[in-house]
This record gives C-alpha cells, structure tokens and sequence, in this order.
C-alpha cells in the first residue's frame, strides 16, 4: 500500500537503491525505527549532497568546487581513479585512451540550480562510456550564441582539439548558432543535435494535432 498512498512509481522497484534499501531494512537490528520528516530534510539530504561532491570532484583536487564551478579537465584525466556521478566507474586513463584513438563527444546543456542561477553544463562521452566534466555559473551572461561557444571552445581547448570529433547541443537557436561557431573554428569536429530533444519537439508538435488531443483528452479522463 506504500507505493499507492504515496503515488510512487513502480519502475522505482526495479532500481538497485530499492534493493539496497530493503536488505539494510532486513539486517537492521530489532526494534529499529525509520528516520523521521525533520531528519530527511536535514541532515541525511546533507550526507547525501555531500556523496554526490565527493563523486563529482576528483579526488585528486585538493579541495571540492561548487557544482557550478570550473573543474579543470586536467585535474583529473590521466589520474586512476573512478569518480562518475553516474555510478559508471570508468577510470580516467580509459577515457584518455578512448578519446586519443576514437575522438570524444562533447555534450552541452543548460538549465538552472535550486536557486534558479543559469547553468552551462558540459559532459564527455566516450565509447566507454559518458562522464561529467563541468557546470558554469552563467548570472551576468546571455546565453546567447556567442557566449555559449566561447564556453565550448574554452572546454575543447581545454580538452585538446584532436581529442574531440563532436560537439552536440539541443536544438534551440542560440545552441545550434554556438555550434555552428564551434565547428567554424574546428572543421574537423561535427556538431550534433541532441536525438532526444528532437524526439521530444516531434512529440510536442504530434500532441498539437487534432487525433492527438481526443486521444490524450480520453486518457486523461481514464486517469
């Protein structure tokens, strides 16, 4: 009855934190009680805000940077260690070998903190796999074109140009003019619209249509 009252979805029991947490429950001691409201929102969320530092921040950076903060990429290619938010475990030299003989992905995107603060965020996709490098404090900036590949360049210089094969934005019009700028200054990168944001144009402008509306209107009386 938990997951029907709390209106949880399903697919949450099909995750590896659901599995996690019942065999704690199964070997904590008798009488054990969960934790209450006050200490969720306090203190465990501050466990974990800092978990998730520690696995976004190399260990090899002396000191963790906000989130929105500049990492440097050499701080931590070339360094063993796995430090994925993701939970992928790749090892930094697997990913500069990755990037030397195949070419890596440069992925960017924005959206805003809790404290709705403008972010540029950057990742790196390998054939081993994707990894984050970076999010970038934009307050005072226009996301505009020009700042937003000016960001990019910095990134792939960073980086190393020969390291990188493509760079891949959203379809919004200043992305898509970054990448165009991008790729102006490094011919030999290709830029790369994000499949799922075009996927979910497409969807957007399906549900536009007439059959699509008296097919979500029914659906949504049956919810």
């Amino acid at each position: 009855m938990f997951l029907y009252e709390c209106g949880i979805a399903f697919n949450v029991t099909r995750s590896e934190a659901w599995r996690e947490m019942w065999q704690k429950v199964q070997a904590a001691p008798a009488g054990w009680m969960p934790p209450q409201y006050n200490k969720y929102r306090g203190e465990l969320i501050d466990k974990a805000e800092e978990a998730m530092r520690e696995q976004v921040c190399p260990p090899c950076a002396h000191a963790c940077l906000p989130v929105h903060a500049w990492l440097p990429v050499h701080a931590w290619l070339g360094h063993h260690h796995t430090c994925n938010p993701v939970g992928l475990q790749m090892n930094c030299s697997a990913i500069q070998t990755d990037m030397e003989t195949f070419g890596a992905s440069l992925t960017s995107d924005g959206w805003e903190d809790a404290n709705r603060a403008p972010l540029v965020g950057f990742t790196l996709s390998v054939p081993s796999g994707s990894r984050y490098l970076t999010s970038i404090d934009a307050s005072g900036h226009v996301k505009d074109a020009a700042y937003l590949a000016a960001e990019a360049i910095k990134m792939i210089e960073e980086i190393k140009p020969e390291n990188v094969s493509a760079f891949i934005t959203d379809n919004a019009s200043a992305a898509v003019s970054s990448g165009i700028i991008v790729c102006e200054k490094f011919p030999h990168i290709q830029r790369i619209p994000c499949g799922a944001h075009v996927m979910d144009l497409l969807l957007e402008d399906i549900c536009k249509m007439d059959f699509a509306k008296e097919a979500i209107a029914l659906g949504s009386k049956i919810v």
